[in-house]
């Protein structure tokens, strides 16, 4: 069945019927097109057929001037390729000049550009022969669905997603697993912004079995698609599934040499966030305290996430009777809050909140009334929504979380960072063969 020939509705229901059993899928796929790792890194660095000497050595030049960032230079030479391509060139020939470009302009951030030249280079590759060039379409189709979801042309971003599985399903002999993987993570991403949660959980799992079946030592992609699965699974409400997701994304980065403590720090916030929305409030609490004492030894704390945790492990406190600890977690919060250039008003709304019901649980009145006033006055400024959960709580004297703690700690999670060219040693031993079309990949960068 080729998927992309479907609605975009049934095309999804498509691949969300594989998700059903990952495991199996991705199993009865491996049989027939699963290759070694060697064979999938070869893959991955691709590219179309060399051209002619003098157009490829121009486009080589073009390529060292974009990793330069000069962008102007090298679509400057690309552009007068176009308008001087001899005659006899193939539409492949001119579809790797459209190619370069378009890498050139997504690189600089010209959307419209890249798009422009995108299509145009995969209209001459198909003219050139589908399964000829059928794994450079399938980059293709990658970035060009970035490009269109960064425009907000969120349902040919889906179409085009479809279209490049549909394209590694049907042309391409040999698979891929790492680059599709990519391509299931990018889908996810996409549903998880447009608002599929559950369709973005079922793509996450294709993404980590084809990378826990064929690429089982490339541990810190593993690691990142967990962590991806428990971000989409956490905002889809599905707490239980990202509780486990984070769980095994911290046990794999326990077997990385020299791991991101950031990262760390980030998965016990997330794992703690979603066990507290599931009443787990030990387990909560443990990972919370975890992250907090970790963050405070760092050189340069991220303050305003160390905020956060203090407000969220007095919630905790406060659920368990013990208010005077919380008391000393929100004074905490409250000074790290009190001039911090990014504090929002939610966030001090919230700490003045919990403030006010400490200080009335431990029979301070005047306490309470000053920061019930604050907490009113900063209401004021906020939208309705907010100030109405938190006139809720009040009047039934409830604590409440950060409603950010997940925002901070993915604080780059609007960003979408395009897969790296391979390293310098690799593009040094291409160069002097194939040029190479990168597959993007979207990805949440951690801040912390």
């Amino acid at each position: 069945m080729e998927i992309a020939s479907l609605p975009v509705n049934e095309a999804r229901t498509h691949l969300i019927t594989r998700a059903s059993d990952s495991k199996q899928w991705v199993s009865a796929w491996s049989s027939t097109n699963g290759p070694t790792t060697a064979e999938a890194r070869s893959l991955q660095h691709e590219a179309s057929a060399p051209i002619a000497d003098p157009t490829q050595a121009a486009i080589k030049n073009a390529a060292r001037l974009r990793e330069q960032g000069r962008y102007q230079e090298s679509s400057s030479i690309l552009k007068a390729l176009l308008e001087d391509t001899p005659s006899q060139n193939t539409p492949a020939d001119k579809a790797l000049v459209h190619s370069s470009l378009a890498v050139t302009f997504h690189e600089a951030g010209q959307l419209e550009g890249a798009l422009e030249h995108y299509m145009q280079a995969i209209d001459l590759y198909q003219r050139a022969g589908s399964r000829t060039n059928a794994s450079v379409l399938f980059r293709l189709y990658n970035n060009l669905a970035m490009i269109c979801r960064m425009l907000g042309r969120m349902d040919e971003s889906e179409l085009a997603y479809i279209t490049a599985v549909e394209f590694h399903d049907s042309h391409i002999s040999t698979g891929d697993p790492a680059s599709l993987a990519s391509v299931y993570g990018n889908l996810a991403f996409l549903y998880h912004e447009t608002g599929l949660g559950d369709a973005a959980c079922d793509m996450q799992k294709l993404a980590i079995e084809l990378l826990k079946q064929h690429a089982p030592e490339e541990k810190l992609d593993r690691v990142n698609a967990q962590r991806r699965a428990g971000i989409f699974a956490a905002a889809a409400g599905r707490h239980a599934e990202a509780v486990r997701s984070f769980e095994s994304a911290r046990a794999l980065l326990g077997t990385v040499p020299q791991a991101s403590e950031s990262l760390h720090i980030e998965l016990l916030i997330c794992e703690g966030t979603s066990s507290l929305a599931l009443g787990l409030n030990e387990d909560a609490l443990a990972l919370y305290e975890r992250a907090s004492t970790a963050l405070q030894r760092r050189t340069h704390p991220d303050e305003l996430l160390l905020a956060l945790l203090e407000n969220n492990i007095a919630c905790i406190l406060l659920r368990q009777n013990r208010a005077e600890h919380a008391l000393t977690a929100l004074c905490n919060a409250h000074d790290l809050l009190r001039n911090h250039p990014a504090a929002d008003l939610v966030a001090k709304a919230e700490v003045f909140h919990n403030l006010a019901l400490t200080h009335e649980l431990l029979g301070n009145a005047n306490a309470a009334a000053q920061f019930r006033a604050s907490a009113h006055t900063v209401l004021n400024a906020v939208s309705e929504e907010v100030r109405l959960m938190l006139q809720d709580c009040e009047a039934q004297g409830q604590s409440v979380p950060s409603s950010h703690i997940h925002r901070q700690a993915n604080v780059n999670e609007r960003a979408y960072a395009r897969l790296p060219a391979p390293p310098p040693s690799q593009r040094k031993a291409q160069a002097s063969s194939k040029l190479v079309i990168p597959l993007r990949s979207e990805t949440i960068p951690s801040s912390i």
